[in-house]
């Protein structure tokens, strides 16, 4: 099972007010925003809906802050 993904943008701000549009008909909300100081690397936004599970809230989709297309795919299966 494919337990989050994401994509790089540009313009973070931007992006997540249309992805925050976009994703809301799917009940998906903002659930964490890192820094670049907190993740090593840039400023990232997760999407996820708000359902509890064992392992608690964790977002399945991601934006981060850097150059589209300039960067190898990221998924990650939950085991």
């Amino acid at each position: 099972m494919i337990d989050h993904t994401g994509v790089i943008v540009r313009d973070l701000a931007k992006n997540k007010i249309f992805y925050s549009a976009a994703l809301s008909a799917s009940g998906f909300s903002i659930l964490k925003e890192l820094s670049a100081s907190v993740t090593g690397s840039a400023d990232v936004v997760g999407y996820g809906a708000k359902e509890t599970t064992a392992q608690g809230v964790s977002p399945e989709f991601w934006l981060s802050q850097g150059i589209p297309g300039n960067v190898p795919v990221h998924v990650g299966f939950r085991v």
